[in-house]
């Protein structure tokens, strides 16, 4: 299942020193990533396991009575589970992977592989980063009054000012809309500085 929280898994070294970053999906049984990324690290296998962080609530009981109590617990998840990432020599090896306990194979649709390129590797790394940023510290990649363009959603290609964070955690910006600033509760994935 997911470990529980010691650190972010970072995004390893190889996967910037790569020309091309073409990466191949490896499916693995259900809840067996840390299994397999500890096969394939005793084998010397290159491999990214996007993680995320998540909050579950537990209960927690009392040894000695019947008191319960529920408390907040963050553990490290797959982003995609059931599937990790290699790069494309370790792809051409695919018998070596399914040598691996808990590994099934290069996930297929038909004939053709499934394949990340150069843009979809980098968007998936920069959604990792953002989601292991803490939203404390999200606020930082902007500061309030800087002018950023909306890239996503129903206000697509309109320009804003980075307002802050509101209480979710969000980012907020204002937007002149007819005369007036509206605020708009937006993501980091959704502007981006002019």
């Amino acid at each position: 299942m997911a470990d529980e929280l010691e650190g972010a898994i970072a995004v390893p070294a190889w996967l910037f020193e790569m020309e091309r970053k073409m990466l191949y999906a490896l499916r693995v049984h259900p809840s067996c990533e840390q299994k397999v990324t500890r096969g394939l690290r005793l084998r010397g296998v290159d491999y990214y396991l996007p993680t995320m962080p998540q909050t579950r609530a537990v209960t927690q009981r009392s040894r000695w009575n019947s008191a319960e109590r529920r408390i907040e617990r963050r553990f490290i998840v797959p982003v995609f589970p059931g599937l990790l990432f290699v790069p494309e020599w370790v792809a051409h090896h695919a018998s070596q992977l399914r040598s691996v306990d808990g590994v099934i194979g290069l996930l297929r649709f038909g004939d053709w592989i499934a394949t990340l390129n150069d843009e979809w590797s980098n968007r998936l790394i920069d959604a990792v980063r953002m989601a292991n940023t803490p939203r404390s510290k999200r606020a930082l990649l902007f500061k309030a009054g800087d002018v950023v363009k909306i890239v996503d959603g129903p206000f697509r290609g309109f320009s804003a000012t980075f307002d802050g964070l509101d209480s979710k955690g969000r980012l907020s910006v204002v937007m002149s809309i007819f005369g007036r600033l509206q605020p708009l509760p937006l993501t980091a994935e959704q502007i981006e500085p002019v």
